[in-house]
C-alpha cells in the first residue's frame, strides 16, 4: 500500500500526477491531505492557512496525527508531494517507511534550508518535476517525473477562423496570489480593446479578498473594451474549447515548477 501525502487540499497539479501514477502502478493507494478535502479519507490540520507562523506547530501536531492512523501500519511507502510537506517525511523516518519525496515547486531560501537539514540526517529518494530544482538543491541522485499529457486529446485539429479583430487571451489556474492575476490585469490599464480575457480556475475561499480586487479591475477595464470572464473550475473539454479560441495564452505565476496547464496550452 502507498500513502499519498498532499500539502494542499485543493485539486491541482500534484493530484493529476498522482492519478496518473495510480493508474499505472499495481498498488493500493490512499490519500491524506493537509486540510479537509472531498477526495481524501483522512486529513491533517492546516494551521498555516490562518497564521503562517504556526507552520512549525502544524508540523509537530501532524507527525503525531500520521502515526495514529491505523492504515499507515499496513503501508510500504510514503509518497510525499511538496518540499514544504515536512510532517509525513519526519513521520516516515520515525516509522521506518520507504519515502519518495516529490519536489513540485520552485525553490527559495527557506525551502533550501528545510531540505538541507532533513537530507543531512536521512537520505531520501528524490523525484523532481524538473532538473532545475535538483541543480538548485545540488542533488546528485534523483529522478525527473514530467506531467503526463495526452497529446492526442490536446492537439489542435483545426484553426478557428475569427470574423472580428477582437484578441482573445486565456489563463488557467486557481485564483490566488501565486498565480499573479492582479499584476497581469494591471498591464491592461493603458491598453484599449477590444480584448477578451478568459480566466479558468477555482475561486478559493481563503483568497476572496484577492478575487474581489480582480472583480474591481474587471469593472474598470470594461470601460476600455477589455472584457474579463471568470469561468471558475472547469473540466478538460471546456479548457480545450477555450484554448482553441485563444490567440494568446499567459502564465503570469510568481512561482511554478512545471505548469501542466502551460504544457497543455503549448
Amino acid at each position: 500500500m502507498i500513502v499519498n501525502f498532499f500539502l494542499d487540499n485543493r485539486i491541482g497539479g500534484p493530484h493529476v500526477y498522482s492519478k496518473y501514477i495510480e493508474e499505472n502502478i499495481n498498488e493500493k493507494f490512499f490519500d491524506i491531505t493537509c486540510g479537509k478535502s472531498n477526495f481524501s479519507k483522512y486529513h491533517l490540520i492546516d494551521l498555516k492557512k490562518k497564521i503562517r507562523y504556526l507552520f512549525i506547530f502544524e508540523v509537530i501536531i501532524n507527525i503525531f496525527e500520521i502515526i495514529k492512523i491505523k492504515e499507515i501500519k499496513k503501508s510500504s511507502t510514503f509518497f510525499v508531494y511538496s518540499i514544504y510537506n515536512i510532517a509525513p517525511i519526519l513521520a516516515g523516518i520515525i516509522l521506518k517507511k520507504k519515502i519518495l519525496w516529490f519536489l513540485v515547486e520552485d525553490i527559495n531560501f527557506f525551502s533550501i534550508i528545510i531540505f538541507k537539514i532533513i537530507n543531512f540526517f536521512y537520505k531520501i529518494k528524490i523525484i523532481c518535476i524538473n532538473n532545475d530544482i535538483a541543480r538548485k538543491l545540488k542533488i546528485k541522485n534523483y529522478k525527473v517525473h514530467l506531467p503526463n499529457i495526452d497529446t492526442i486529446f490536446w492537439s489542435r485539429k483545426k484553426t478557428i477562423s475569427k470574423p472580428n479583430k477582437k484578441i482573445t487571451i486565456s489563463l488557467v489556474g486557481n485564483i490566488n496570489k501565486t498565480k499573479n492575476y492582479k499584476q497581469f490585469l494591471n498591464f491592461f490599464e493603458n491598453i484599449q480593446g477590444p480584448i477578451k480575457i478568459n480566466i479558468i480556475g477555482e475561486i478559493l475561499k481563503n483568497q476572496l479578498n484577492y478575487y474581489n480586487n480582480l472583480k474591481n479591475l474587471k469593472i474598470f477595464l470594461k470601460r476600455k473594451l477589455v472584457k474579463i470572464v471568470f469561468h471558475g473550475r472547469k473540466n478538460e473539454k471546456f479548457i480545450k474549447k477555450i484554448l482553441n479560441e485563444t490567440d494568446i495564452y499567459f502564465l503570469p505565476s510568481i512561482s511554478e515548477g512545471t505548469s501542466i496547464s502551460l504544457i497543455q496550452a503549448m
